[in-house]
């Protein structure tokens, strides 16, 4: 118990950085750096065992966590606003869902298999996918953000 909440401790401020980059950088960019590191820790995560795996998942979950600010923004980006509300519903209740069938997958592997390894470059090979989705997203030109700057600038 005390390994996760190290894991999750440490990497939650990797949120405060991927804010921090979204704000001051492209969306698509934070958000394909985040996943560009995540890639190789999952595929690097499938070889190992003991303390330098627990090192390899604490990068692995900080880049996870960093990704989030520039996913809500391009999610935000991309669905029309007066469906907002909706799909960042149905974008949670898709997680929640995953949740119970991760867990699923995760014991079928173990057992199947023996260890994790299989699962690391399951995943890894689903953020290739991921990274080639966002690669193709249509350029954001002006996003939310930048429109906030602007309007702050215009009210000073």
């Amino acid at each position: 118990g005390l390994m996760v909440f190290a894991v999750y401790f440490l990497s939650g401020f990797g949120q405060l950085a991927g804010g921090w980059l979204a704000d001051r950088w492209s969306w698509k960019g934070a958000y394909i750096v985040a996943w560009c590191i995540n890639l190789p820790m999952l595929w690097i995560a499938a070889t190992l065992v003991g303390p330098g795996l627990v090192l390899v998942v604490i990068v692995m979950t900080t880049a996870a966590t960093s990704a989030l600010p520039a996913e809500s923004l391009l999610f935000a980006r991309f669905v029309p606003q007066r469906h907002h509300g909706l799909f960042f519903g149905i974008r949670y209740v898709l997680a929640l869902g995953a949740a119970p069938i991760a867990i699923q997958f995760v014991a079928f592997v173990q057992s199947t298999t023996g260890d994790f390894a299989w699962l690391y470059w399951a995943l890894g090979s689903m953020a290739v996918g991921v990274i080639a989705g966002v690669v193709f997203l249509p350029p954001v030109r002006d996003g939310l953000a930048s429109a906030e700057r602007t309007a702050a600038a215009a009210a000073e």
